[in-house]
């Protein structure tokens, strides 16, 4: 597992320096079947977007956060951990330190890392990215790949988000 994962694999990190979550806001935004009220105009209504929008491209799906005065709070909604043990549930932070391939994996570490600088803010790594995998023996340069895909990535976000992502920001 941690050679299908970790070995020469991409992963994606998306960092953000906003309010954060604390664990049990982050257990509401991740759990599955948690009601709320939404007004007509509300993203999220059904709960599944983010989460099932993001295993059609990652089998490991950790979110990590940390709102102001509070520890780092982290929940990991894990294909692999599900298939090993037959657990459909979401790992807290006690379950992955159990996972040498999922605690000592360079993206979790950065993320930690990352938050343990800041106030508060989340980050969300995308581990396991089964669409941009290319085998060790493929003549496709992976450095080549990447170019061309954070290319593509600049151009689809730019559309939107143009002010925010050109040099010195909004």
């Amino acid at each position: 597992v941690a050679e299908v994962l970790h070995g020469n694999r991409l992963w994606l990190m998306i960092m953000d320096d906003g309010i954060g979550m604390n664990a049990d806001q982050l257990y509401r935004a991740m759990g599955r079947g948690i009601r709320r009220k939404y007004e007509e105009n509300h993203l999220g209504k059904y709960g599944m977007g983010m989460k099932q929008s993001s295993r059609s491209h990652a089998h490991e799906i950790t979110v990590l956060s940390k709102a102001e005065g509070f520890e780092i709070a982290v929940l990991r909604d894990s294909t692999m951990y599900v298939l090993k043990t037959g657990e459909d549930k979401l790992m807290e932070i006690s379950d992955i330190e159990k996972l040498d391939w999922m605690f000592g994996a360079e993206g979790f570490n950065q993320a930690m890392e990352y938050l343990g600088g800041v106030k508060s803010g989340t980050v969300i790594l995308l581990e396991g990215l089964h669409k941009t995998e290319i085998e060790e023996d493929s003549k496709v340069e992976k450095l080549s790949l990447l170019s061309e895909m954070q290319s593509r990535i600049e151009s689809f976000l730019g559309l939107t988000f143009q002010k925010y992502i050109q040099p010195g920001g909004a």
